[in-house]
């Protein structure tokens, strides 16, 4: 064999030209699985797994074609440098060893880790500080996919001109508690998810979004599992709109805040006057949930999807008032509810009312607070109290629209309002329905395990009926009546049936409160109108601070009868007709006159007695 000698330069040259093309190659290699790679710039194609360790000397962008993995440990000390994902498909990095001090960018699909880390440790995602979602019109996606909450300074960045940025959990809490910045341009949208059915998952955004010079910024909150969302920065001053919109049924997503403003000012829901509840997906409940100390608001609740449920949960204290009218622009049959469970009380002020004739909006009350209606609604798909309080305080028109109303178990139906539609007291296994009527929110007085509303007078535009218990649902219905003074509706609680053709259907217990000395007079606890009565009452309890001992109670027919010592050991003799639904007091002791009549009347029989004796 022979060996050509070859000029110094010339070598030169050839090794140039042999360089060039193996990096070439190299930055169009496919990597499926472990190579001996251990320094890289430019591209790498993953569609499988790799274990490699990678030094990134430059910008570095991994493009997936399949959901892969990257085990190895990612170094790089040179902070300028970009780790960037693009694809539509998934990539793990499952080290924990990271430490690539470069900033992490999402072009396109997502990056999948357990932890997030803080700025300057290692961490799956490195020593970065800026993880930026989205690029140009593609939306990126941070999925985290630990067990355990975690507190991060890590700022999020929305990258894209319009594609937005998702956050999803898939099983803890994790907070970010820096600012969320704001590049490129164009409206883009930040989506903070769930995945799964874990409870407790969720994301807090306790730093500032606001807007960018060229970029108006939304939040939404969705996914495919129960998740809790917290937007904990009272000073946010993004002006997109604000949405909950759950993917799966029978999960629920909360947007939780402590402040919701109004209209136009800095709240940790932004400066848009409309919150946007429900999605496309039967099944879903998507909550606003406040948890804070008390305000009256403008901004309009929506209902723009067809058919998710749209739900506002008083979890805080103090009242809690919308004044604007609900928005119903979705095409589809909707369920509004109001739901909490804390001392805090809620008013929804504005008009509820469908979207059609064929597209109702119905009403459901849930958790164990009270709430209370006060326009005059239009809605007609009806109204379920399935827990807790609902008071109707409207002063014109229906407080409950036309739809039928229906009081759950243990649940209590109050006010001085009006309602149009027939409501019907359930019984139940361990208490039935109440029926309360007053305006209070806080409740006063005790009767019969319930509480009264204060005094006032409810009135039904159509049939009302009580039920007794019968079978497994033992408990019949209660109506609770205050009774403090002898005008009504001032010093007794009253009920009106008003129209004509309507019927009271009496049953279960009536429960009688009297906190104030008892008074002769004749109360008109059920005015009728003319309607008809049917049934009777299957039980009465008599209470209060004004009542000595446990009265009972004849029932008949036709109404019912008591005796009752007072606390100053006074003898009244109660009186109540079904027919006129009217209670007569009297007191059991005769007036002065008929006592000294009567004892005169004694007396001259006596003294015809003796004279007949005599003769």
């Amino acid at each position: 064999m022979k060996f050509r000698p070859v000029s110094a330069s010339s070598f030169s040259a050839r090794l140039r030209a042999s360089s060039a093309v193996l990096v070439a190659a190299f930055a169009a290699l496919s990597v499926h699985a472990q190579t001996n790679v251990s320094s890289i710039s430019g591209a790498l194609s993953v569609g499988g797994a790799n274990s490699t360790s990678y030094n990134l000397d430059a910008n570095f962008t991994v493009t997936t074609t399949a959901d892969s993995t990257l085990s190895g440990v990612l170094s790089g000390s040179n902070s300028a440098y970009t780790f960037n994902k693009a694809g539509s498909t998934n990539l793990t990095l499952s080290n924990a060893a990271n430490s690539f001090t470069g900033p992490v960018k999402v072009s396109n699909g997502g990056i999948y880790v357990a932890s997030i880390g803080n700025a300057g440790s290692n961490s799956y995602l490195g020593q970065n500080g800026t993880i930026s979602l989205g690029s140009t019109t593609s939306g990126g996606t941070l999925r985290l996919t630990g067990t355990s909450n975690e507190t991060t300074d890590k700022v999020i960045n929305l990258s894209g001109s319009t594609g937005g940025g998702t956050i999803t959990v898939t099983g803890a809490t994790y907070t970010f508690s820096s600012n969320v910045s704001v590049g490129g341009t164009g409206n883009k949208t930040l989506t903070l998810a769930s995945s799964g059915g874990n409870a407790g998952q969720g994301i807090i955004m306790n730093g500032l979004i606001a807007d960018a010079t060229s970029s108006v910024i939304s939040v939404t909150a969705n996914g495919s599992g129960n998740g809790t969302f917290r937007l904990g920065n009272s000073s946010n001053s993004f002006s997109g709109g604000v949405t909950v919109a759950g993917n799966t049924g029978g999960r629920t997503y909360y947007l939780e805040v402590s402040n919701i403003g109004n209209s136009g000012a800095n709240s940790p829901l932004g400066t848009n006057g409309t919150i946007k509840l429900g999605s496309s997906t039967a099944g879903t409940n998507n909550v606003l949930s406040y948890v804070g100390t008390g305000e009256t608001t403008d901004k309009v609740i929506s209902l723009p999807s067809t058919v998710g449920k749209g739900s506002i949960y008083q979890s805080g204290t103090g009242q809690l008032k919308f004044t604007s009218n609900l928005s119903v622009t979705g095409a589809g049959v909707k369920e509004f509810n109001l739901n909490g469970s804390t001392a805090g009380t809620g008013e929804f002020a504005g008009v509820i009312s469908d979207n059609s004739v064929s597209n109702t909006t119905s009403l459901g009350k849930g958790g164990s607070g009270t709430w209370t209606l006060s326009a005059a609604n239009t809605y007609t798909g009806g109204t379920t109290i399935g827990a807790g309080r609902l008071l109707v305080n409207n002063a014109t028109g229906s407080g409950t629209g036309t739809g039928a109303v229906s009081v759950s178990a243990a649940a209590v139906l109050g006010g001085s309002g009006t309602i149009s539609g027939a409501t019907t007291l359930v019984n139940g296994a361990s208490a039935g329905a109440y029926l309360a009527p007053g305006a209070t929110a806080t409740p006063v007085g005790t009767s019969n395990g319930t509480t009264g509303n204060g005094i006032g007078v409810l009135s039904f535009a159509n049939n009302l009926t009580f039920t007794s218990g019968a079978g497994a649902n033992s408990f019949g219905s209660t109506v609770s009546l205050e009774i403090n003074g002898t005008t009504r509706g001032t010093g007794y609680d009253g009920i009106n049936l008003t129209g004509s053709g309507r019927t009271l259907a009496y049953g279960g217990t009536m429960s009688l409160l009297f906190d104030a000395p008892i008074n002769a007079s004749t109360y008109n606890l059920f005015s009728l109108g003319g309607n008809s009565t049917s049934s009777t009452f299957a039980a009465v309890t008599i209470a209060g601070s004004a009542v000595s001992g446990t009265p009972s109670a004849t029932i008949t027919a036709s109404g019912w009868s008591a005796s009752v010592t007072d606390s100053l050991n006074s003898l009244w003799n109660l009186t109540f007709t079904n027919a006129d639904g009217n209670l007569q007091v009297a007191s059991a002791i005769p007036e002065p006159s008929t006592f000294a009549a009567g004892l005169g009347a004694a007396v001259l029989a006596g003294v015809a007695l003796r004279r007949r004796r005599r003769v």
